[in-house]
């Protein structure tokens, strides 16, 4: 086969052709500028997120310490209050019951303390044991 000669290109097609090439590069352009200003909405949305978050866990942290604090004042009135009815009933001649209570009280105390110290083993175990096997991705 031999070859063709091409016809030449009029200025008409040229200049159809520029304005397709610039129409393009103006259209690239559009998405460019679209694309750098959703990077840039997402980048404000992920410092707001941040934030939210840094709040969010100073007020969890917060809200752990009032209420570890509520407990131990409230502890520490029901001992009060306990050692108050020791005296009152030392104080009125009534040794025998005042015994009984303290004696009450070291029992249930030390059943709490025990208690509270096979929990806290408990956890420290599980822990170390959900340290040693990770949770596996799905």
């Amino acid at each position: 086969m031999a070859d063709k000669p091409q016809p030449p290109l009029s200025p008409e097609i040229v200049r159809d052709l520029v304005k397709v090439g610039v129409e393009q590069i103006r259209i690239k352009q559009q998405e460019l500028d679209l694309e750098e200003k959703e990077s840039q909405r997402q980048y404000d949305f992920a410092k707001e997120a941040l934030t939210v978050q840094a709040e969010d866990r100073r007020d969890s942290r917060r809200f752990r310490r009032k209420r570890d604090l509520d407990k131990y004042i409230f502890a520490g009135c029901i001992v009060a209050l306990v050692v108050i009815l020791i005296f009152a009933l030392s104080y009125t001649g009534k040794d025998e019951i005042a015994k009984e209570i303290v004696k009450l009280a070291l029992y249930y105390s030390a059943g709490g303390l025990s208690g509270y110290g096979l929990s806290k083993i408990r956890n420290r175990r599980d822990s170390e044991s959900e340290d040693d096997n990770p949770p596996s991705p799905e």
